[in-house]
């Protein structure tokens, strides 16, 4: 007989209840054993909330229990499967549909009406445990966040954060950094100039990937945290504001401020193109995928695409030099074909033919989705 084990935890639930994944595999093959199993397959998922259902090895437990290949599954307690209640019952069915023996180390399953209500409140139970703590934890940070604390970690590029004292200091290499972006901005210096600035002194970034974004130096240009007011649920109608060594002046950081305000003032009211291709065509030399360009020829202002990408935004900069592709006749003559196709229903219905899946795996992923969402509405319905 071949017999599965399946051992989930997370660090909270290894601190709390003082089992780890060793202990539950231990215990539920020493059951298998003595059941009369001669195969055990082990899988484990460490790390990982009993909330969430796609986990990688429960996955691949579910797809060999499909296939008839366990005979037998032994778990510690129903809500290894799952925290939910409504997980718990599908993963029970799914199982049993497929003439799985299952065995629980901490509950006495019983296939009875009275077996599948006390289990069915066991769930419900270990749900509400579940909620409860998210709760607590919610209102514990909060609370934290209140009275000063910093309720998360704190990886805020210029600063050094100490989870064991709670303390956030300025990391005077990367604060240098900072100062410098403020600067060159309220000296009316693009955040893409800075940008690319900082890439060509090779500076590193918080992650020391060596490679700048523009969107990352204006999201420190907005950041209060920088003049010393750190937001925590920032983007919430309530949020709580920590205090944190500041790294410029907030006159320095409101100029940053109004320039911004004025830049999306002047954008906004630039009346923008429309390029129906952007992102979809790709280069054939290069193939980095082309987005919309102005071009001069001649004096007269055109629209195109382009491969070639800023040095602020991207790692790839395309061909050199830049390849430009008239827009207007390009999507002249997609917009042709696409007429055309849906134009001849005997041809596009031999497009979506072509583009079905034919590989077996495909298909057997698709029938193992449709069989799941039965399952579901099965436990639905019984709920």
């Amino acid at each position: 007989m071949r017999a599965a084990v399946y051992a989930r935890v997370s660090t909270e639930e290894q601190a709390k209840h003082g089992y780890s994944l060793d202990e539950q595999i231990d215990a539920c093959s020493s059951r298998a054993t003595a059941l009369g199993a001669d195969e055990i397959l082990v899988f484990r998922d460490e790390a990982i909330s009993g909330a969430i259902m796609e986990r990688p090895e429960l996955n691949r437990l579910r797809e060999l229990i499909a296939q008839g290949e366990i005979n037998l599954l032994v778990i510690r307690d129903p809500d290894r499967f799952s925290r939910k209640l409504v997980d718990q019952l599908i993963l029970t069915e799914e199982f049993e549909q497929a003439g799985v023996q299952l065995e629980f180390i901490d509950f006495t399953w019983q296939d009875t009406p009275e077996g599948r209500l006390f289990y069915s409140m066991k769930g419900a139970v270990s749900e509400y445990e579940r909620e409860k703590i998210r709760e607590r934890m919610t209102r514990g940070k909060i609370q934290k966040a209140k009275t000063g604390g910093i309720p998360i970690n704190f990886t805020l590029y210029g600063y050094d954060y100490s989870p064991d004292t709670g303390i956030v200091s300025i990391n005077k290499r990367e604060a240098e950094v900072v100062k410098y972006i403020f600067e060159r901005f309220i000296s009316f210096t693009s955040a893409a100039a800075i940008t690319n600035e900082l890439n060509e002194k090779g500076i590193p970034t918080k992650k020391n990937t060596g490679f700048w974004y523009r969107q990352t130096v204006r999201q420190i240009l907005l950041n209060p945290a920088y003049m010393g007011e750190w937001s925590y649920r920032r983007n919430t109608d309530n949020p709580i504001i920590i205090p944190v060594p500041a790294i410029v002046s907030r006159d320095v950081w409101n100029k940053a401020q109004a320039i911004l305000a004025e830049a999306r003032r002047l954008w906004g009211s630039y009346g923008k193109e429309q390029y129906l291709l952007s992102g979809i065509v790709t280069c054939s030399d290069c193939g980095t995928p082309m987005g919309g360009v102005k071009a001069k020829y001649w004096g007269r202002t055109v629209r195109g695409y382009t491969c070639r990408k800023s040095k602020s935004t991207n790692r790839i900069p395309g061909c050199t030099p830049s390849k430009i592709i008239n827009a207007d006749s390009l999507e002249n003559i997609v917009w042709e074909n696409i007429i055309e196709l849906y134009s001849d229903p005997e041809r596009l219905f031999a497009e979506i033919r072509g583009q079905l899946p034919t590989d077996k795996s495909t298909k057997k992923e698709i029938a193992k989705l449709e069989k799941q969402l039965q399952d579901a509405e099965r436990a639905e319905a019984s709920l």
